[in-house]
């Protein structure tokens, strides 16, 4: 498919789309959610060129999805987070292409996933957050070393809290 090719634009703006008519809510919404998240997962296998607006709203959506209380939709999640920082943020990738700054705002909503995923009393969060640290490409987790390690330690420890989650 080209680049510029009218469907090509078509699947790129589907999950805007989804999210605009609130798709994700009544029945229905989890499977959707996880269908987004098999989306972003397809269009980063297939190298799809995205303008840095959509990537990050794409990245947002795997965020919220790595919340879900459903352990199937967190998996999905961390699958396409996954491919999406192999794609984007890998090892074939320029390190311009990259742009691996702290005003990059793929960058800072990455980087807002560390606190929450050591102090969220929200068991959903802090297991998706944690199970999007083990998906981060090898660029993105030398960027983020050591914060990344001290974040990971420190999830090992038991709290003392209703918030310790034994996965």
């Amino acid at each position: 498919m080209p680049d510029d090719g009218e469907n090509l634009g078509k699947v790129r703006t589907i999950i805007q789309r989804v999210e605009k008519e609130r798709l994700y809510k009544g029945k229905g919404g989890e499977i959707m959610r996880a269908g987004v998240c098999h989306l972003i997962h397809s269009i980063s296998t297939s190298k799809i060129k995205l303008e840095e607006k959509l990537s990050h709203e794409l990245l947002k959506t795997m965020i919220e999805n790595m919340k879900h209380p459903n352990p199937d939709i967190q998996d999905e999640s961390a699958k396409a987070l996954h491919t999406y920082c192999n794609t984007y943020f890998g090892g074939s990738v320029t390190k311009e292409e990259m742009n691996l700054t702290k005003t990059n705002p793929i960058i800072v909503d990455l980087d807002k996933l560390f606190k929450p995923s050591m102090n969220d009393m929200n068991i959903a969060v802090t297991r998706g957050y944690n199970m999007a640290f083990g998906v981060y490409s090898k660029e993105l987790l030398k960027y983020f070393y050591p914060g990344i390690v001290d974040v990971l330690l420190a999830n090992c420890v038991p709290k003392g809290t209703d918030g310790d989650d034994a996965e």
